[in-house]
């Protein structure tokens, strides 16, 4: 073993040591780590993409207004329908 000549590399050395023993992660807490990146990510695609979708339908051209139905314009027909019959 090397003899320490200065007091800084123990407090490198220590640092080192507990900087990596922070970075330990079960696999419980892993996998809940996992799961709310994915939500977050899911979150913020939906939220920018109803955004996207707001600020284009201000300026989408709206078509021609709906014609009435042609069945709804027109009188109706005079005599008896197909389903009533004639007394004779």
């Amino acid at each position: 073993m090397m003899p320490v000549s200065h007091p800084k590399e123990v407090i490198d050395a220590a640092f080192v040591l507990q900087t990596m023993l922070a970075m330990y992660v079960d696999p419980g807490s892993g996998s809940y780590y996992f799961q709310m990146l994915i939500a977050g990510l899911t979150t913020l695609f939906f939220f920018f993409s109803t955004i996207k979708r707001r600020i284009l339908s201000v300026f989408k051209k709206s078509g021609p207004p709906a014609a009435a139905p042609a069945a709804a314009a027109q009188p109706p027909a005079a005599g008896p329908s197909k389903d009533q019959s004639v007394p004779k």
